[in-house]
């Protein structure tokens, strides 16, 4: 997959947003993940509905932030601190690891409860459906069925079950209907400067 230059991130700006206005939450814990730079791997304006794509763009990049937009024009999304694993087991670590958040129509950060430590899952019992890697679909926070963010394998869905309130990260619904179609998508991956 091809890593884009700054100058065809200027010519081709993000759906919404850069990843680090995350940091103005004022959540220390946040920001050093976030204030350092950034690279846009995968959008859905550049290299289409693929899920393929957008899983092999999760997978070799270590921490990522997910950004969607539904249908319906709610802009949310999750941060892993690791890179994403095909794996029978959730995954990730706390403290200072993954959280989801809300763009639009308002700007929340949500890390995790100490509830569980459901933080990522791709494939597997976890995320409730065997198969290979552009076969699994992929969430966040909650538990089978119940995620408070939740990816289909087959592209374009995806759900935020999270009534009253995602036992993992403590967020409210995400999205505008439970049940989402997508609309856009973009996964930024972190690059550490050595």
């Amino acid at each position: 997959m091809q890593v884009m230059n700054e100058h065809q991130m200027k010519s081709r700006p993000s759906m919404t947003f850069d990843p680090r206005h995350l940091v103005t939450r004022k959540q220390p814990v946040l920001s050093a993940h976030l204030i350092a730079p950034w690279r846009l791997v995968f959008s859905t304006q550049l290299h289409g509905e693929s899920f393929t794509k957008m899983a092999a763009a999760l997978q070799h990049h270590g921490p990522t932030l997910l950004l969607l937009r539904d249908s319906r024009g709610h802009v949310f999304g999750g941060f892993a601190s690791t890179a994403w694993e095909h794996k029978p087991q959730f995954q990730g670590r706390r403290p200072a690891g993954c959280f989801l958040f809300s763009v639009f129509p308002t700007l929340r950060v949500y890390t995790a409860t100490g509830y569980n430590k459901h933080f990522m899952a791709w494939g597997g019992h976890a995320a409730g459906r065997h198969g290979n890697v552009s076969s699994s679909p992929q969430g966040m926070g909650g538990q089978h069925d119940y995620f408070g963010l939740w990816l289909d394998s087959d592209f374009g869905r995806g759900h935020s079950r999270a009534r009253p309130k995602c036992t993992t990260y403590g967020n409210p619904q995400l999205s505008a209907d439970e049940d989402f179609v997508l609309d856009a998508v973009e996964v930024w991956a972190w690059f550490k400067l050595d």
